[in-house]
């Protein structure tokens, strides 16, 4: 049964490469026989009817933002007071993640009996294949993973709880304060439970309920769990969000309210139905966009054409004590080959004698290598760095550049 729990706990953490804006690359990155370039200079390309050699894998897990959306997740980063450190430590899994779902892919096999023998089907199968290439979906002794099946207060606890500890990379907190009646606890979940930060969010009844979810309890946990403020409207005269809304509990609208606003609910049909039960699938689905609105996971640009080399071209201005310095962890994926300072040419953003620093990499070995900038005078410690930008690039097995993806 332990099993039963580790499904739940990977709920929290199914990712997507998520779409976010890449402003990292101050000009073209070239290599031996591609080019990559970022996003905005893409853009203008394409409206030019140049077509760039690049392209972005999977369409659906790479999506364009808008204004406000970008907006919204931004507030949302801000609430949940994220941190850097926890967001390169969720892109360094992910890595890992990528390379072993690229492996079972060249397997010629069914990657999805790789996971579990009764998702091939479903609309949530890639969710579900996620969590197992992130080692943390086990399902059931059988194989399965009962993707139509229906969640419990219980496993609500765990799953929220779990995806708000992983997400902002802290601590857990003690459940030792709470008045608990163990008891009543499965054996299998009772240590879990003890350190879950999602018990602070809930009701005795709900955490020992086996009952079902619904969709409405499960928002709340979930909104609560983000210590999302409860938002207010509609205002009068203004249509609400779902055709239903009468049905929500008053209570808990403001909690719906801020999670639609997010956009990290939506209804069917327009309607929210408060009281339809929710399957473990529908359960993956509303984390993943959690995850989504966070920007955990920035966008995967892949190399259209073959690279064994990596060109990097930033803005600096030598002039006002600053420079570039560059690290490479782990050592021995990537290595420089060459590096050149060009005056004269840079963006109007830098005041002075400024230019251009190039620098190109050579391919070593395969693997995944964290490549970070810092821009601080040579004199002073890294840590006083007026600028940090950090990009994790993928080698693959033939020694080409897989994917750069500005990490922050």
């Amino acid at each position: 049964m332990r099993k039963l729990l580790s499904l739940f706990l990977v709920l929290s953490l199914v990712l997507t490469i998520m779409a976010v804006q890449l402003p990292g690359f101050a000009a073209e990155t070239t290599g031996a026989s591609g080019a990559v370039q970022d996003r905005d200079r893409m853009q203008d390309m394409m409206n030019s009817g140049i077509q760039p050699m690049i392209q972005m894998r999977d369409q659906d897990r790479v999506q364009l933002m808008t204004e406000e959306q970008l907006l919204l997740r931004s507030q949302l980063r801000e609430q949940l007071q994220l941190s850097n450190e926890a967001q390169l430590q969720l892109q360094e899994r992910l890595e890992t993640a990528l390379r072993t779902m690229a492996e079972t892919q060249s397997a010629n096999t069914n990657q999805y009996r790789l996971c579990f023998s009764d998702i091939e089907t479903h609309w949530a199968k890639d969710h579900i294949r996620w969590a197992y290439l992130w080692g943390l979906a086990s399902g059931y002794p059988d194989g399965t993973f009962h993707p139509q099946g229906l969640i419990t207060g219980l496993e609500g606890v765990l799953m929220t709880g779990h995806l708000v500890r992983d997400l902002k990379g802290i601590e857990p907190y003690t459940a030792l304060d709470m008045d608990i009646d163990w008891s009543l606890i499965p054996l299998w979940a009772r240590d879990a439970l003890r350190d879950q930060t999602a018990l602070r969010i809930m009701n005795q009844s709900q955490t020992y309920s086996q009952m079902p979810l619904n969709r409405y309890q499960l928002a709340v946990m979930l909104a609560k769990a983000l210590e999302l403020q409860k938002s207010e409207g509609p205002g009068p005269g203004m249509a609400p969000p779902f055709s239903d809304f009468e049905k929500i509990p008053a209570d808990g609208r403001g909690y719906i309210l801020s999670l639609q606003n997010l956009g990290l609910i939506s209804g069917d049909n327009g309607k929210f139905e408060p009281d339809r039960l929710v399957t473990r699938a529908e359960a993956a689905a509303m984390l993943m966009n959690v995850i989504q609105a966070l920007d955990v996971m920035p966008p995967e640009w892949v190399v259209a054409d073959a690279m064994t080399s990596l060109t990097l071209t930033l803005d600096e201005n030598p002039t006002t004590g600053y420079s570039w310095a560059y690290t490479l962890a782990p050592e021995g994926i990537l290595a420089l080959d060459h590096d050149a300072f060009v005056s004269g040419q840079t963006s109007a953003n830098v005041v002075g004698a400024g230019g251009q620093h190039t620098w190109t990499f050579k391919v070593l070995t395969m693997g995944c290598v964290r490549l970070t900038f810092r821009y601080y005078r040579p004199w002073e410690a890294p840590e006083t760095a007026a600028e940090t930008r950090v990009y994790a690039v993928n080698v693959g097995e033939d020694g080409l550049l897989e994917s750069v993806r500005r990490i922050k």
